[in-house]
């Protein structure tokens, strides 16, 4: 009942904020993601329809003078194809704050992805998949309680975003920053750069460069990650992730490898097609193995479509 009021509320908002078009802008927005198909894991496979991050919010603007403006995002992931009605997988939290934005940049206080995760870009070809980066690294983090700033565009290509994440604790060495992330990033001519640091989460460190580069129907890319330990005599880990995509039409074909040692020494290879119909909807077909030493096995076969509104 307290999701069905949710959804009117939010209902209600958009329409009453409507006619205040010149400084109050809403909108509602959200995108579905489904896949049919395979899993095979430990030799024990299943048919399955299955939610990929499908989400739904609110975001907008205010302007407060002719310079500054208030800024902010509700979004709630949602899982479509949940077979339980009591689930709490079907509504939950993602990026949601309230902020200042001006030619200064913006600042913002809510929860939302690192600047580690967002140093990403647009680098994963199977983002939000069963192969998702996420499965490869330690970085891909939505953190609560963070207060960020991104810079606007410096010259041509620059910009960065920097967080601090206080713990809210009540150990005596909790303090007003407990976590730090970073990145600086460079966006020119179809080359992307970013370099990414989370200092002290929890007991490590995570450091990231990301490569990319598009060319006429190519895409080539690339992902190190480092995570060292606070603690003495831990080892460090690493992982990489290399893929490629050529567009021919409306197809996109595409392939991505992974190496991790963060998440025990697991491959993963993954290769698909795109059939893209415009930017709001395409389909998708993909084959993914992966393997670690711990003998664990993965296999899938999906088939899907994504909409976004």
């Amino acid at each position: 009942m307290k999701k069905i009021v949710l959804l009117i509320m939010l209902a209600c908002l958009s329409m009453a904020f409507a006619g205040d078009k010149k400084k109050l802008v809403p909108k509602v927005y959200g995108r579905i993601n489904l896949s049919y198909g395979m899993e095979d894991i430990n030799d024990a496979d299943a048919w399955k329809l299955k939610s990929h991050s499908s989400r739904f919010g609110i975001k907008g603007s205010y302007d407060l003078t002719d310079t500054l403006k208030a800024v902010y995002k509700m979004e709630w992931g949602v899982d479509v194809a949940d077979v339980s009605k009591a689930s709490q997988d079907h509504i939950k939290s993602r990026n949601q704050f309230i902020g200042l934005a001006g030619n200064f940049g913006t600042v913002m206080a809510g929860r939302h992805d690192t600047p580690t995760k967002m140093a990403q870009g647009k680098l994963d070809l199977f983002n939000d998949g069963d192969t998702d980066i996420k499965t490869l690294t330690a970085g891909e983090i939505r953190a609560n309680n963070v207060l960020a700033y991104a810079s606007p565009k410096l010259g041509e290509s620059f910009s960065f975003v920097a967080a601090v994440i206080p713990g809210e604790g009540s150990d005596l060495g909790d303090g007003p920053a407990d976590v730090i992330s970073a990145n600086v990033n460079y966006n020119k001519d179809g080359f992307y750069a970013a370099v990414a640091r989370d200092q002290d989460l929890g007991e490590i460190d995570i450091t990231r460069l990301v490569l990319l580069y598009k060319v006429n129907q190519w895409q080539v890319g690339g992902l190190y990650e480092l995570v060292t330990h606070d603690e003495d005599g831990a080892d460090d880990h690493n992982a990489f992730i290399f893929n490629a995509a050529f567009k021919t039409g409306n197809t996109r074909w595409k392939v991505q490898y992974g190496d991790s040692e963060i998440k025990n020494n697991l491959d993963s290879l993954t290769v698909g097609v795109d059939y893209i119909f415009n930017k709001k909807a395409f389909l998708y077909a993909y084959y993914a193995t992966m393997e670690d030493d711990l003998d664990n096995e993965k296999d899938y076969i999906k088939f899907g479509g994504l909409f976004k509104f």
